[in-house]
């Protein structure tokens, strides 16, 4: 009884994560009124469950410094089977600078080498946010991805571990539904 109790209590704090909503919701009311940009950790366990949220690093009105070596030590000391990082815009416009693209591709790249893999950057903007995932499989699903088949109707995206699987209606009142996973490959 002990040991289930202390299970059940142990998993009682983490949360499933299956799209960037999910996050959206999990971190915007910490970070969406805000006067200053932080940088935050989602370490993922293998059930893509948050292990922990760490705060990686509070910058100025606009800008925050990261480098990919704080991220991963942190990634590392937390065993995380994969992460998702977040940051917030105090400006209220959700839009990725050229320092947050770049900053997402340092990522990404430290990300394989290390055998860690980042599956989203979501910046946090009052109530809107941006996500590095969603807008690259929204605007790059075509016939050109190895995981596409055609038109392109509505799109909803849901993650599973390091694959993404992308659904797509095409159609009207009797559309056809078509799933699909396939690796999270982006940037």
């Amino acid at each position: 009884e002990l040991a289930r109790r202390g299970v059940r209590e142990a998993t009682e704090g983490q949360s499933d994560i299956r799209s960037p909503a999910d996050v959206h919701r999990l971190v915007a009311a910490k970070l969406r009124d805000l006067m200053v940009e932080e940088f935050h950790l989602l370490a993922m366990d293998s059930q893509n469950r948050i292990s922990r949220q760490v705060l990686i690093t509070r910058g100025i009105l606009n800008s925050s410094l990261v480098h990919p070596r704080e991220v991963f030590r942190a990634a590392i000391a937390e065993a995380a089977a994969g992460v998702i990082v977040v940051h917030n815009h105090p400006s209220g416009n959700p839009a990725p600078s050229a320092d947050d693209k770049a900053v997402t591709l340092q990522l990404v790249e430290a990300g394989r080498l290390l055998d860690i893999p980042v599956y989203d950057h979501l910046i946090v903007a009052g109530d809107r946010y941006f996500s590095f995932a969603e807008r690259y499989w929204t605007s790059t699903l075509d016939s050109r991805m190895p995981c596409s088949s055609g038109a392109i109707g509505s799109i909803s995206i849901w993650w599973s571990g390091p694959t993404v699987s992308v659904r797509q209606r095409t159609g009207g009142k009797n559309a056809s539904r078509e799933t699909t996973s396939c690796p999270i490959r982006w940037l």
